[in-house]
């Protein structure tokens, strides 16, 4: 003999009432390419991140890592100038020699000049295989602070990519299991309260349990409830569900193409006064 009543959540069965209209499955609910492309979108950003934020840091930071020897320099002129947003930069001209050839290089840096070696100092240049000057030893403290300002950018950009791939995935994996082997049924019941804002809503009904009691039932959307769940304080609501019976749930209106997925428990005291019931 099948059951006559469900869990819906902890502690809270109810009568099985099917939906008299079309049962969705999951194949054929509304937004599921969405939300599965939208978990591939971020699986892609997330790659893209870690791959840009790696060659960003690694030629930030080749100075460090980089085949470079040092030489015997003297610093012919300095140059100050100020950049709108970037502030002071001093521009140092340097003179060196790279076996037989005599060199000038050009070496930036975001300070001011009084920090740089002055004009004919004499100073130790790192150069590269190709024999170009690219740092001044013991005047390149910026370049560290460069190459860590791009990781901490790229490590706050990769956790972020990598937190909304999570959370889609795991929305989208929710969905999926929720909707794909079971029981759509229909509850009903007296909304004794919502609570509204920029965000996910929530409202507060009560139901009929399975043995005849009245119980109150929280109903915590995640985002804006569609068009036919959207009940008033006094007013009765009717909508098809599917559940876990862990607290998890889909919900969407009779016949509605639109569904949300929700949190449904037994309201604690605190969350009754939270919500103002």
């Amino acid at each position: 003999m099948p059951p006559d009543d469900f869990n819906l959540t902890d502690g809270l069965r109810l009568p099985i009432r099917r939906p008299a209209g079309e049962h969705p499955a999951w194949n054929t609910l509304p937004r599921r390419r969405n939300m599965r492309t939208r978990s591939f979108k971020y699986c892609a950003v997330l790659v893209l991140t870690v791959v840009a934020s790696a060659i960003l840091f690694a030629l930030a930071s080749k100075p460090f890592w980089g085949e470079f020897r040092p030489v015997s320099a003297v610093v012919l002129s300095t140059s100050e100038f100020v950049e709108l947003r970037g502030g002071a930069h001093c521009e140092v001209v340097l003179a060196f020699t790279v076996g037989t050839d005599q060199k000038t290089t050009l070496v930036e840096a975001p300070a001011n000049c009084r920090s740089m070696p002055a004009a004919n100092e004499q100073v130790t240049l790192l150069v590269d295989a190709e024999g170009n000057g690219t740092r001044i030893l013991g005047h390149d403290h910026y370049l560290s602070q460069s190459s860590g300002l791009i990781f901490l950018i790229g490590l706050g950009a990769t956790t972020m990519a990598f937190a909304g791939m999570v959370w889609t995935t795991r929305r989208y994996g929710l969905v999926k299991r929720l909707t794909r082997n079971r029981t759509w049924y229909e509850v009903e019941g007296l909304v004794t309260g919502e609570w509204t804002y920029d965000g996910p809503e929530s409202f507060v009904m009560l139901v009929t349990d399975s043995v005849g009691k009245s119980r109150q039932l929280l109903v915590r959307c995640n985002g804006r409830r569609p068009k036919g769940l959207e009940p008033e304080a006094g007013s009765r609501l009717r909508m098809w569900l599917v559940a876990d019976g862990s607290g998890n749930a889909v919900l969407r209106a009779p016949n509605g193409s639109n569904w949300i997925l929700a949190k449904v428990s037994i309201p604690t005291d605190f969350e009754l006064r939270a919500l103002q019931i």
